[in-house]
């Protein structure tokens, strides 16, 4: 099976964690951090929104992602995958690029 790479989406993080749905077909999502100065906080959801394990400004059930940081992760099969996002600092807004692979 080919694999695609989809259109880059970009989001931006605030004072809380919000998420960005991904495609039920992808089963990888590159995150790339856009902000010159801010970090930001993300983690995969594979469960409605709410039910999630959300990632917090200080980093607890997160990765953080320094400016200029890539990281590329697997996302669980089924339905309502998203990538979850927050900033690391409060007021501090970073752009997140997300690139889904189906």
């Amino acid at each position: 099976m080919a694999k695609t790479l989809n259109p880059p989406k970009q989001v931006t993080c605030g004072n809380t964690s919000q998420s960005l749905d991904l495609n039920n077909s992808t089963v990888k999502v590159i995150i790339r951090n856009r902000s010159g100065t801010q970090a930001a906080n993300v983690n995969i959801g594979y469960a409605a929104p709410a039910d999630d394990t959300t990632p917090q400004q200080d980093g607890d059930d997160a990765i953080t992602l320094f400016p200029g940081d890539e990281i590329t992760l697997d996302v669980p099969t089924g339905a309502d995958q998203h990538v979850n996002y927050i900033n690391a600092a409060t007021g501090e807004a970073p752009v997140l690029e997300v690139i889904e692979i189906t």
